[in-house]
């Protein structure tokens, strides 16, 4: 079977280790925080999984941001027609949150091309 990849990604403020008492746990807690939220948003998805970014500038480190990934199928016919619709819309004739999905798409498709290989 087919499987998409849908990425969902939360902007996070900056989590300065100066601000946590158990620096990496602190972090690694948050965020699965935040995968179970998406685990009870999306119960149909195969697998959910968290990718973050943690910037290091001389002592300075924080996170940036994290990105999370859900996997369902890829005949998911719904979104599959949503997508195809958007697809003919010109970018200035899309409104916010239908340009949000677009870029999603492509942003699966760049994946899905990564990961075929």
């Amino acid at each position: 079977m087919k499987i998409r990849r849908q990425k969902i990604k939360e902007r996070v403020g900056s989590i300065h280790w100066d601000d946590l008492s158990g620096y990496f746990d602190d972090i690694i807690k948050f965020l699965s925080e935040r995968k179970a939220y998406y685990e009870q948003k999306f119960p149909d998805a195969y697998e959910i999984w968290v990718d973050y970014d943690i910037d290091v500038c001389d002592m300075d480190e924080s996170i940036k941001q994290f990105d999370i990934f859900i996997e369902r199928p890829e005949n998911d016919q719904e979104y599959n027609a949503r997508v195809k619709k958007l697809m003919k819309i010109k970018n200035q004739e899309r409104s916010a949150k239908e340009q949000e999905e677009y870029e999603e798409y492509k942003t699966y498709l760049r994946l899905k091309k990564k990961y075929s290989k």
